[in-house]
């Protein structure tokens, strides 16, 4: 009986230990077959009531995820929360989706501190968020006069600290934004205790490097991109032409065609693996009058290629991965739903059945094999 009891013990520490930690795969859990489910029904009309998380970044430990939270009847773009890729648990930080709440005898010159973009993770400390806000700040002291200016922030999920950081190169108050763009800030890895580096996009035109304890901007040259690595060593640029498909790529400067045998069609929502490996590529049919015209109605694919492959290669490139999860697993792909690599080179994504919208957060292998699920909504 003892043995008995102290093997069900076992047992029981395994299975909450491969619940709490994230998986790296050193194996794929099952030979993906394309097809797994050829006869699952086409993805449901496209509306707007599909409740699935938006994710936007992971932390680089692979503890959190920046998401925007989908909410039953939340129309709402600023809606900003983490969620903890353990154990599916959602974090709203400042306790509210739009705002943060401040200690105003700390923060004396602001009467507003408004969420504007996403957290992105302190990469020692995933602990700690970097995020952008839109504030009305008093630039004068006399507490009557208030304007509108961006500013970043630094967040404790721990000890709820928050600190100011904008870089006084932008001005008093904070940095002025246009067409309502203002900053978005990334914490690159090279940081370390002591000496933080963020990468700053002002209005989309200007990239900078800033050294926090240094308070230095420095001006940086970028080429276009529409994905960039979280090193900025590695830059993905899509081409479109007058017919609105891409059909050409740019993968710091290297151009080729990714060879499909059907009717080519849009691409979207790029982003890079933690080490630089891969380039993710979110693909959607052609459509014709709202119809899926595409051999074997493939909808929404997740395309994943070998960034050092590519470099090698010349002419129409074929080797990469094409993840089908209506066909793997009969569970669709919000439209326009970002997808994120984590630090272990999985991927975690939000997905629903056909027939309940109410989408949950999946952490697959690179061959689109579910490993787990995280959330439970």
């Amino acid at each position: 009986m003892k043995k008995q009891l102290l093997f069900l013990s076992i047992i029981l520490l395994v299975l909450v230990s491969c619940n709490d930690t994230l998986v790296e795969p050193k194996v794929p859990i099952e030979e993906d077959t394309t097809h797994k489910y050829p006869n699952c029904p086409l993805y449901p009309d496209i509306n707007f009531t599909q409740r699935c998380d938006k994710i936007i970044s992971v932390s680089y430990d692979g503890k959190y995820s920046s998401i925007e939270k989908a909410t039953q009847g939340s129309g709402l773009l600023i809606n900003r929360w983490i969620l903890n890729n353990l154990t599916g648990e959602y974090i709203l930080l400042g306790g509210n989706n739009r705002i943060i709440e401040f200690d105003s005898t700390v923060f004396t010159q602001f009467r507003y501190i408004g969420l504007k973009h996403f957290y992105e993770f302190n990469p020692y400390n995933s602990d700690i968020v970097v995020f952008t806000t839109f504030t009305l700040v008093d630039t004068i002291g006399d507490k009557k006069e208030f304007i509108g200016r961006d500013n970043l922030f630094t967040y404790n999920l721990q000890t709820k600290e928050l600190k100011l950081i904008t870089p006084s190169a932008f001005g008093k108050g904070g940095a002025i934004y246009l067409n309502n763009e203002g900053m978005r800030v990334k914490w690159l890895p090279e940081s370390k205790p002591g000496n933080d580096v963020f990468f700053i996009q002002y209005n989309n035109s200007r990239n900078y490097k800033y050294y926090l304890q240094q308070d230095k901007l420095e001006e940086l040259v970028l080429e276009s991109y529409h994905a960039i690595s979280n090193d900025l060593s590695i830059r993905f640029w899509a081409h479109t032409n007058f017919t609105n498909t891409q059909k050409k790529y740019l993968l710091n400067n290297k151009e080729l065609y990714l060879f499909d045998t059907l009717e080519y069609r849009t691409s979207m929502l790029p982003i890079i693996s933690f080490d630089n490996k891969y380039l993710l590529i979110q693909v959607a049919s052609t459509f014709q009058d709202g119809v899926d015209t595409t051999q074997g109605f493939r909808h929404f694919e997740l395309w994943i290629v070998e960034v050092e492959n590519w470099l090698a290669s010349t002419g129409e490139f074929k080797d990469f991965t094409k993840i089908n999860t209506r066909f793997q697993h009969c569970m669709y792909l919000q439209p326009g739903n970002p997808v994120a690599f984590t630090p272990y080179n999985t991927i975690i994504a939000s997905m629903h059945p056909y027939n309940n919208n109410q989408g949950n957060v999946y952490e697959m292998d690179l061959k689109g094999n579910i490993i787990r699920k995280i959330t439970n909504n």
